[in-house]
């Protein structure tokens, strides 16, 4: 199975969080929004200095890891704001 891998960006610090995957972006979304709501990350406080990429595919099967250009998916600030 091919998992998309995503990372999320901290434009303040200008480094990428270690990824994270998914079957797609909506589950991403779904998970990062559930985890936003424990408010114990840093994204929750400064929502508006993160943003959310796309950056791979992981294959399970191989072991193979496909990366690609950046791939903007959303603001963190959006997932926090439709989750209000």
């Amino acid at each position: 199975m091919k998992l998309k891998l995503f990372t999320i960006y901290d434009k303040k610090t200008k480094v990428h969080t270690p990824p994270i995957h998914g079957h797609n972006r909506g589950q991403i979304y779904r998970q990062l929004e559930m985890d936003l709501k424990k408010g114990s990350s840093t994204i929750v406080h400064y929502p508006d200095d993160y943003q959310l990429y796309e950056v791979g595919v992981f294959d399970d099967q191989s072991g193979l890891v496909e990366g690609h250009s950046l791939d903007f998916v959303c603001e963190m600030s959006d997932i926090i704001t439709q989750s209000e």
